[in-house]
């Protein structure tokens, strides 16, 4: 790769290119990046990273460009990158980009359908621990908001998560290959769980030196790594107890297994003080009687484990679940799944499907899911202020743990909700006095600190 070339990321603010972008302009490439809907929080990453964050591109700019880098999530006719097709410059997804990078690292890929962020952050957050040096590409950001999202040193380690959703998966060749599990998923590209399978073993027949995977997992490969199941590896290598649910003692037994390939001894301290990430069962609210938490699980099985650890954290509090499909390919696939595991909580309430990229299709909507239901109905809720009212009003003053559950946009409805329980709790007189607090403390982290909010004022 050329240092001197030029590269602009589309949808610069996604959580898999934001960090990617980060490492590409701290090693020296001139990166600009473009997002119509930045964020606050990925926004102060890429300028402190010293991404140019442009505003506005017209396409007969986007010629000035190396190389367009975009995301799975930017459809093929966004204007930008259509026009950057037709100028002939280099358009690369975010999976390709970082296989070009991988190329000249000793490369650690943690790979799986589940749990590929945590783990990594639990790797990074050790090898900072133990003072290692290595490289970092992750694929969200950390829960502290103080521990950046992609690190460049001069060391030829490199630990990043590997993709499957977007077939990017095939062009890696890893030194080092963790695999946390293989449940079948993305049924857009994957017809069964066979052939996402295969092209996990063809990563493992690629990789160079060693492979750790689960005892349950049998892959098979043919290849010339070394394998070894890492089941235990935490207790054994000294890490203290993480925290509660059967998926975070896998991501630290994993996580445990990577570490010790660099002959490192391992503090005691080192889960215990892992921050966590982002939108993994993040705490957002919390008084006498009600706990709102929000999740990035988006499968049948990830929702399994966040019951599970939920009911543990709280269990003499009813659990309600407000859950966001992911993709229509997914829901209808799931939709048996997604309905028997949900109706583990007290309560669900769904959203409307978040696209992605996708357009609707027979069968995947939230209604189909709906009907999918048999232990106790669901309800429909929409994304709206009067969605927040009714949840606020089913809530009620009963001891509750309220659960924003997916990958898509509903982290934002969660922030709304909260922000109109507060203002609930302090603002006085009418509802136009609570709805006026709560939007501005919704919109208080999501602007500048060079803005000003104001209310009330006169016109």
């Amino acid at each position: 790769m050329d240092t001197g070339h030029s590269y602009l990321f589309i949808g610069a603010g996604g959580m898999g290119m934001t960090p990617l972008a980060c490492w590409m302009s701290e090693a020296g490439y001139s990166v600009s990046g473009y997002d119509a809907h930045l964020q606050e929080r990925v926004r102060r990453w890429l300028a402190q990273a010293g991404v140019l964050l442009e505003d506005f591109i017209f396409t007969e700019q986007i010629a000035r460009f190396s190389t367009v880098v975009y995301s799975s999530a930017v459809p093929a006719a966004h204007p930008l990158l259509a026009a950057a097709r037709e100028a002939g410059v280099r358009c690369l997804r975010r999976g390709e980009m970082l296989a070009e990078i991988a190329q000249n690292k000793r490369l650690i890929a943690v790979v799986g359908s589940h749990g590929k962020t945590t783990t990594s952050g639990m790797i990074v957050h050790g090898l900072l621990h133990c003072g290692i040096k290595a490289n970092y590409i992750l694929g969200g950001l950390f829960a502290n908001q103080t521990t950046p999202p992609a690190h460049f040193i001069e060391s030829d380690w490199l630990v990043a998560e590997v993709d499957e959703s977007d077939g990017t998966i095939d062009a890696f060749a890893p030194e080092v290959t963790l695999v946390l599990n293989a449940d079948w998923d993305h049924a857009d590209r994957y017809l069964d769980a066979a052939k996402l399978e295969e092209t996990f073993t063809r990563l493992l027949n690629r990789s160079q030196r060693v492979v750790l995977l689960p005892e349950e997992l049998h892959l098979n490969p043919s290849g010339t790594a070394e394998l070894q199941t890492f089941d235990g590896a935490a207790a054994r290598l000294g890490f203290c107890a993480p925290p509660p649910g059967r998926f975070n003692q896998v991501n630290a037994d994993a996580a445990a297994a990577v570490l010790s390939i660099f002959g490192q001894p391992l503090q005691e301290d080192t889960v215990a003080s892992f921050p966590g990430m982002a939108r993994r069962q993040a705490t957002l609210y919390r008084d006498a009687t009600l706990t709102v938490v929000e999740d990035y699980a988006h499968h049948p099985t990830e929702i399994d484990a966040l019951i599970e650890c939920l009911e543990a954290k709280e269990p003499d509090k009813q659990l309600v679940v407000v859950f966001q499909p992911h993709r229509y390919s997914r829901t209808r696939q799931f939709k048996a799944d997604f309905a028997a595991s949900l109706q583990a909580a007290d309560q669900v309430y769904l959203l409307p499907v978040y696209a992605a990229h996708e357009r609707p299709i027979v069968g995947g909507e939230t209604a189909d899911l709906a009907q999918a239901f048999s232990g106790h109905a669901s309800v429909e809720l929409d994304m709206s202020l009067q969605g927040i009212q009714s949840l606020a009003r089913a809530v009620g003053d009963s001891p509750t743990q309220l659960a924003f559950v997916g990958a898509g946009d509903i982290e934002e409805f969660a922030a709304a909700f909260v922000s109109w329980i507060q203002a609930s709790g302090c603002a006085s007189g009418c509802e136009g006095n609570v709805l006026d607090a709560a939007l501005l403390d919704y919109l208080k982290p999501r602007l500048s600190p060079d803005c000003t909010l104001k209310s009330q004022e006169p016109l």
